[in-house]
């Protein structure tokens, strides 16, 4: 048996992208993986999900943009001027943003992109930049409202 890391990197080989979510454990690829591969992470998917949680810095997608998961404390229900303006720069650049749960995910188009001032920014507002998301969706898809 090898080592949670060396696994990883065999399925960061194969083309894998493994993403946690919850108690879900997404495997997404562009061509069948070798299934002995898919076996071994089903077996040890607990120890898997674990070490991914435990990564705190960027995940590389294999297209080569670069992701960001701010967790929010709390959601408020007020947004701020200061906030719409830092995520309206991020956009400029080009930057995607997904209020998912909790979960701020900020992609890059490529790493450091962003500055570490500005993703320290994000990380510290992650909460009022959701409220903002989804207020902007509500605002386009009223139906949505709940």
């Amino acid at each position: 048996m090898t080592g949670t890391g060396e696994l990883l990197e065999r399925c960061r080989m194969a083309g894998l992208e493994l993403l946690v979510e919850g108690e879900m454990l997404h495997v997404d690829y562009r061509q069948a993986p070798p299934p002995d591969l898919i076996e071994e992470l089903r077996r040890r998917k607990p120890e898997v999900m674990a070490a991914l949680s435990r990564a705190t810095g960027p995940v590389v997608l294999r297209d080569g943009r670069v992701m960001h998961r701010f967790r929010a404390d709390e959601i408020p229900t007020q947004t701020s001027p200061d906030v719409v303006a830092l995520l309206d720069k991020v956009r400029h650049l080009g930057v995607v943003l997904v209020a998912d749960g909790m979960e701020l995910h900020v992609v890059e188009r490529w790493k450091d992109q962003l500055s570490a001032q500005t993703l320290q920014a994000l990380k510290e507002n992650a909460g009022v930049a959701i409220t903002t998301l989804r207020g902007e969706r509500w605002a386009r898809f009223p139906a949505a409202v709940p």
